[in-house]
């Protein structure tokens, strides 16, 4: 009985890693950036504040394009 029992238990224990791989989730919400796609709003907020913008729409300079740009690329 007890054999039995260790052995129902090992096989269990051998199939389960299979079958509960975690997944990650995400509850943070996401918005889409125009020619960058999906990214989370906090994201795309510190990106803004690293410019000195409170918009996507005022993103308008080469340097503030290029920063925005390499913001996101460094979160992601």
């Amino acid at each position: 009985m007890i054999k039995q029992l260790t052995v129902a238990l090992a096989t269990l224990a051998l199939a389960l890693p299979a079958s509960a791989t975690p997944r990650a989730v995400d509850n943070g919400l996401m918005a889409e950036v125009p020619g960058y796609g999906p990214s989370r709003v906090e994201t795309i907020s510190f990106c803004l504040g690293e410019v000195g913008v409170d918009r996507y729409q005022d993103v308008i300079t080469d340097t503030q394009v290029e920063g925005f740009d390499r913001c996101l690329r460094d979160q992601t």
